[in-house]
């Protein structure tokens, strides 16, 4: 079985606002928060539940990344005859690949309603909800194609995994 470990990171500065976490490809960076009695920066503490779904997003991001070397080396096959690919594009294409459909997924689901939870619906959010609890994962490459219809996955994921913090 494939185990997948993040590299997690602190920063003061990114995430965003709202969000305590991001994944990009395989790094994890976590907020830092600051205290005011202390007046210093401190790094919080992250749940095994949190853990566990950030490590599904490394894990989809991964996923993607290959997907975009691939089609990247059949680009640079089919047009080796007609002509070059700019170098920019075999360099950027694989790493922006993965952020991109993450995205392009977002914005899909800001126009289908309901707005309000439109990235809570995306299919990569999804199955990272269902799977927070899974404590003995099973990767599987491309899954979240599986979690594409909006439901209420942490429910589903509750009613198979039980229970646990």
């Amino acid at each position: 079985m494939l185990r997948i470990k993040p590299l997690f990171v602190y920063s003061k500065y990114i995430p965003f606002r709202r969000f305590d976490y991001v994944t990009i490809l395989w790094w994890v960076i976590i907020k830092m928060h600051f205290n005011p009695v202390k007046q210093e920066w401190e790094k919080p503490v992250m749940s095994k539940r949190s853990e566990r779904h950030e490590t599904w997003h490394v894990w989809q991001q991964m996923c993607l990344l290959a997907l975009g070397v691939f089609a990247t080396l059949i680009g640079c096959l089919v047009t080796f005859s007609v002509g070059a690919i700019p170098p920019w594009w075999v360099w950027t294409f694989p790493v922006s690949f993965p952020l991109g459909l993450y995205v392009l997924c977002w914005l899909i689901e800001l126009v289908l309603p309901p707005y309000s939870t439109a990235y809570k619906d995306i299919c990569f959010e999804g199955e990272a909800r269902y799977h927070e609890l899974d404590t003995s994962p099973d990767y599987a490459p491309f899954s979240f194609l599986l979690f594409i219809k909006n439901k209420d996955w942490r429910k589903l994921g509750e009613e198979r995994f039980g229970k646990v913090n």
